[in-house]
């Protein structure tokens, strides 16, 4: 009777157990932990369940619900330094995302009745993969989106398996992945029916076919990254770190500011003959709640610091138009008083921006700023005269953002510029993630990206996703320390890219069909629904 309660009740907290380390899994797939190969597994626990077992479709999706809360609670808790609740209400929408694939995968696993052979296979994780893009695009969108840690990012690490993003995009990466995850879960119990004589053994073409996608990806990232090295103009760049801190109780000073800055370009230009200055200096995200166009101490120092120097200088600043607030990128040119000037385009939910806030005015005491953030329509595309170069900036997470780099790309831009300010965050592993998902625009689009932040990453991004160069380093954790970041890099010649071509058509097909899979099988999922 003991055991037979036990097993009871081992039946009953199992499939629980299986989503938390499903979510668990997930978390330590992604930076700052970067175990790639979690990426592979993480899956593995829930979805087995559903080959084994004929859920109800409202018991999988808590169970999904409960897999992405423990993922995006663990890994989004750096947003606790800004917004508990902010943090907690981002976490729960984006767990329904995970809840409805959840759902989706339970309906079309086959449940403990269901067939396992190669065909059956492969379509079922198929579909699975083609609804899990569909729904990380729609996370990325709906409500300006948050494209933050797609799946595919936890390939970051394993550079030559990213190099497909340059056909797809992170959504390829992150099809693949999901793809082979599934294949290896129902290989699993299809193994177990065969050793159980309930299916006759045969070769594992499913299993097969995974493999060969995974190395065909690996065979193309490889002649990539042996490519002979690209030619180009070389940019000499000088970026600014200055760990400056941030809080809104206690903000820094435009004095105090201003001060920090100075002390590190004096610092990384003393003693300079004109002829070794860089060409571009890039300070971070607006360090502090100011603006260069009204604020003395702001503009003063920066008039000052940027007089008679033959370089440029790109930094970040507040600016107001009426009652409208701007996060905005300004472009100082030597020998001119005309600033360039970009207004952010994506704002970050819960951030900058908080859904439905006219509707619903009490969502507004979620944002830390109280107040909402106006999105610029216009891409950020910037001319340097010396040396000749168009750039595209991207503003804080907008380099998490695919389609917001891509709107630059018919200017013809020849690198990226990320100016961001992850300050707001500490010391914790948001910093990794970011520049993590970074590294996908560099190769979705073959085209550099210099980043510059307050307290990191500060790096800079080959057009093969590779960090060329780094203020600090990751083993010692002293990226987050002031500095500033030197050197050269060849910017390649544009070219374009079949991402770049067609755009989203990974998860616009994989829409198509996960909708296709959906009215096949309609009789079952009704069939589900009266249970």
């Amino acid at each position: 009777m003991v055991a037979e309660e036990i097993k009871t009740k081992t039946r009953q907290f199992l499939p629980w157990g299986l989503a938390i380390a499903t979510g668990l899994g997930l978390t330590g797939a992604f930076a700052p932990f970067a175990q790639a190969w979690l990426g592979w597994v993480a899956l593995i626990p829930l979805t087995a369940w559903f080959c084994w077992q004929d859920v109800p479709w409202r018991k999988a999706g808590l169970l999904g619900l409960t897999a992405g809360m423990v993922h995006y609670l663990t890994s989004l808790s750096w947003m606790t330094t800004v917004t508990t609740g902010g943090m907690v209400g981002l976490s729960a929408v984006m767990a329904l995302y995970f809840s409805l694939w959840t759902v989706f995968w339970a309906w079309i696993a086959g449940g403990a009745n269901g067939e396992y052979s190669t065909w059956i296979n492969i379509r079922r994780c198929f579909f699975g993969a083609c609804a899990w893009v569909a729904l990380e695009w729609l996370r990325g969108w709906l409500f300006t989106g948050f494209p933050w840690n797609f799946l595919g990012v936890t390939q970051a690490p394993m550079v030559v398996l990213c190099q497909i993003a340059d056909l797809g995009g992170v959504y390829l990466v992150s099809w693949l992945v999901v793809f082979s995850s599934l294949i290896f879960t129902v290989t699993i119990r299809r193994v177990e029916l065969e050793i159980r004589s309930k299916m006759k053994v045969k070769t594992h073409l499913d299993f097969s076919l995974a493999m060969f996608l995974i190395g065909v990806s690996f065979l193309y990232g490889s002649r990539i990254m042996l490519a002979p090295p690209v030619e180009g103009k070389r940019l000499h760049y000088l970026c600014i770190q200055p760990d400056l801190p941030q809080s809104l109780e206690r903000p820094t000073s435009t004095l105090e500011a201003m001060s920090r800055m100075e002390l590190l370009m004096a610092e990384a230009l003393s003693g300079r003959k004109r002829e070794d200055m860089p060409n571009l200096v890039i300070w971070p995200e607006t360090p502090i709640g100011s603006s260069y166009a009204e604020d003395p101490d702001f503009h003063g120092t920066v008039q000052r610091l940027t007089r008679d120097q033959p370089f440029a200088l790109m930094l970040g600043s507040n600016d107001y138009a009426g009652t409208e607030i701007y996060n905005a990128a300004l472009l100082l040119e030597p020998n001119t008083k005309d600033v360039q000037i970009y207004y952010k385009n994506h704002l970050v939910i819960m951030g900058e921006y908080v859904p439905l806030t006219r509707d619903f005015p009490w969502l507004q005491q979620y944002s830390p700023l109280g107040s909402n953030y106006s999105a610029g329509t216009l891409p950020g595309v910037f001319h340097l005269a010396q040396p000749e170069f168009t750039f595209a900036a991207l503003i804080c997470f907008e380099d998490t953002v695919s389609r917001v780099a891509r709107r630059a790309l018919p200017f013809r831009p020849d690198f990226f510029v990320n100016i961001t300010n992850d300050g707001w965050f500490q010391r914790t592993g948001q910093s990794e993630q970011h520049l993590y998902n970074a590294i996908f625009r560099a190769i979705e689009f073959r085209r550099p990206l210099l980043r510059a932040g307050n307290n990191g990453v500060t790096a800079v991004i080959s057009e093969r996703g590779v960090i060329s160069n780094l203020l600090g380093s990751f083993e010692k954790k002293d990226y987050f320390n002031a500095g500033f970041l030197e050197g050269d890099i060849v910017i390649p010649v544009p070219t374009v890219t079949l991402y770049e071509q067609l755009g989203e058509w990974v998860p616009l097909l994989g829409g198509i069909f996960s909708a296709l899979a959906l009215f096949q099988m309609r009789k079952r999922l009704f069939k589900r629904n009266e249970n």
